[in-house]
């Protein structure tokens, strides 16, 4: 590909990225307005708890290879099949964890509804782990316009759903289901779009090789992803849910803007 191509891809890539960023924060801002009108600040202070493990979760799900496969020159089957399959199990793993200790959560926080809130919000992490390679697969080729439909439509669908929900009386469930609905419909759209197979192979040299790389940008994740949202737990522990739900609302309306 010469540099003129190249760089056409690239500047379309950033429009495309800008007007989903865009989009989605305009439209997940007035989804916000309106819960916030159907639902009490301690069950968003409840989901913001859920927040914090799932957001570093995922971070250890991912290990670093979604940027090691986007930075090869010539990713192959193997490379793919092996992420897959580490993302997947790691996923499996994490989720046995969060759902081992869902109830000793709910004792630390003095929340007995956290138990059953995680373990099914928990399974965002299955789900999240089976479309990572499909987003890879979208970046390496610059593809940023499929992946703002995947995003619009995900957020939208699972959106009108929760305000459904919290309309019809189902309190943090519609929180719930709202997220892990567009999880669900972010993994099923990228599946559609990218026609890609897993082999059933693990190659331990592709591994290897992605994760020499992978790992410090995993580590890298992992400390900002723990700087962003240590806040949560220290505000759900020392606090109460429904101060920390103030704040979580007032920080998701404080940062649409910028």
């Amino acid at each position: 590909m010469n540099n003129k191509k190249l760089s056409n891809r690239a500047f379309k890539a950033v429009i495309w990225s800008a007007l989903d960023r865009i989009f989605l924060t305009f439209f997940v801002f007035s989804v916000g307005i309106l819960l916030a009108r159907l639902l009490s600040p301690k069950e968003f202070g409840l989901i913001g708890i859920v927040t914090f493990f799932i957001a570093i979760f995922s971070q250890l799900i991912d290990g670093g290879f979604t940027q090691a496969i986007i930075r090869k020159d010539r990713a192959t089957q193997a490379d793919y099949s092996t992420i897959f399959f580490f993302n997947l199990i790691s996923a499996g793993f994490l989720y046995f964890i969060l759902y081992l200790f869902s109830e000793d959560i709910s004792i630390f926080f003095g929340e007995p509804d956290l138990n059953l809130i995680i373990k099914c919000s928990g399974l965002i992490l299955i789900f999240h782990s089976l479309g990572i390679v499909q987003q890879a697969k979208l970046t390496r080729k610059l593809d940023f316009k499929s992946q703002m439909k995947v995003s619009l439509i995900s957020s939208m669908l699972s959106g009108f759903l929760g305000l459904y929900l919290a309309y019809t009386g189902h309190g943090i469930w519609s929180l719930v289901w709202m997220q892990l609905s567009n999880r669900i419909l972010i993994t099923l759209l990228l599946w559609i779009i990218i026609r890609w197979i897993p082999s059933i192979q693990f190659s331990f040299k592709s591994f290897n090789q992605m994760f020499s790389f992978g790992y410090k940008m995993m580590l890298s994740s992992l400390i900002y992803s723990i700087n962003r949202n240590f806040h949560l737990f220290i505000i759900g522990k020392y606090m109460s849910p429904t101060e920390l739900g103030y704040y979580t609302r007032a920080e998701k309306f404080n940062q649409a803007p910028s």
